[in-house]
């Protein structure tokens, strides 16, 4: 997981946005998306050593919901940017 505070900083803001526009999304099961991801930034600013394992699970299932939303929008696009971030696939 990030290792200098300015990449975690980065990592922090990108899910902050992302969840700001995931929450003004009309996207199916969108509440468990948030969850997810409110549970990734809350893993970043409490923990010391941030569990990786456990933000790629959080993030992988945010991100299942998320690809349903359609290529062209801010909330896809933003997904992606927040994924490739932590060096997960989206």
């Amino acid at each position: 997981m990030a290792q200098h505070f300015s990449e975690r900083s980065e990592r922090i803001e990108g899910l902050g946005e992302l969840i700001k526009i995931l929450k003004s999304s009309t996207i199916e099961n969108r509440d468990k998306a948030l969850r997810n991801l409110e549970n990734v930034q809350e893993e970043l600013t409490e923990e010391e050593t941030p569990d990786a394992n456990i933000i790629g699970k959080w993030l992988g299932k945010a991100s299942e919901t998320i690809k349903l939303a359609n290529k062209e929008t801010e909330l896809f696009s933003k997904a992606k940017q927040v994924c490739d971030s932590f060096g997960i696939e989206f």
